[in-house]
């Protein structure tokens, strides 16, 4: 009876363990709250929802349903509206920021879907939108190996949360820029012009015309002691040509889209030298 009982307690306390040991682990590789990929209805929704945010309407209570907690402060006098996931979520639904109120003579949206492999991509666009004429910034929440679970590339997704954002700005402002940055290694590059350059600028075609001729042309001259390459015409490699927000917009009708690959050392002067950083800005509004 005894016996019993003992073998009865310990499968009782195996039993907790198990229990415990599957709950962490669900936390840790996020099937707790598995990555979301929004359907066509839901990407819709939230698609109609960032366009009337960036009209200021007050859309909070909607924009919770949706899972994004809407936030407001004040900076440098202008009124910022934040859209984010709950913390701790692995939903990866990203997070957005408005600069609301203010009228650029181009808007930009700056945005960053690697995050967490893309080093210091994210840091890139929060100092671009500190410093210039970004009206608009987006980046993920969970980037593409991140554990949690069915994980996915943003940039890849038609109906995702980020794809919304960036066509909503393209629908309130079809003049504007969608500055979409990156980062890439110079040594894993598989061309010497890869291997070399600082900056890589496309548009997602073969054939780039518009904003992504008029910034390479720009940041070529700002930064002449540095390679600023034009996909095709200058390297071959990293021209977005599968990236969905590229492939989204010019569908749509817009023509301000722009993909930017940066090196390590180029993303870190933006951060680190203001003069650098002041000057890009500047030639994300060239014309």
């Amino acid at each position: 009876m005894k016996q019993a009982l003992r073998l009865s307690a310990a499968l009782i306390c195996f039993g907790l363990l198990l229990w415990a040991a599957l709950k962490v682990g669900e936390r840790l590789l996020g099937r707790g709250a598995p990555f979301l990929i929004p359907t066509v209805s839901e990407a819709r929704r939230a698609e109609i929802l960032f366009v009337r945010a960036m009209r200021g309407e007050d859309v909070g209570s909607e924009l919770r349903q949706m899972g994004l907690v809407a936030t407001t402060h004040s900076d440098a006098g202008d009124e910022v509206l934040r859209m984010s996931e709950l913390p701790d979520e692995c939903k990866g639904l990203g997070e957005y920021r408005l600069r609301l109120g203010t009228e650029p003579r181009v808007p930009i949206l700056v945005s960053a879907p690697h995050v967490g492999s893309d080093l210091l991509t994210a840091e890139v666009v929060q100092s671009l939108f500190d410093a210039g004429p970004v009206v608009a910034t987006a980046v993920n929440t969970a980037h593409r190996r991140s554990p949690c679970a069915g994980t996915a590339d943003v940039a890849r997704l038609e109906t995702h949360y980020f794809t919304s954002f960036t066509r909503a700005f393209a629908r309130v402002h079809p003049e504007g820029r969608a500055i979409q940055i990156h980062g890439f290694n110079p040594d894993r590059r598989g061309s010497e012009e890869g291997r070399r350059a600082s900056a890589i600028v496309s548009d997602g075609t073969r054939d780039p015309q518009g904003a992504a001729t008029a910034i390479a042309s720009c940041l070529k001259q700002s930064f002449a002691a540095d390679r600023i390459a034009l996909f095709p015409a200058d390297v071959d490699e990293l021209g977005a040509l599968s990236n969905a927000q590229g492939k989204m917009l010019r569908k749509a009708g817009f023509n301000g889209f722009v993909h930017m690959e940066l090196s390590p050392q180029f993303r870190r002067r933006l951060l680190d030298d203001a003069e650098t950083r002041d000057s890009f800005a500047a030639c994300l509004e060239a014309a």
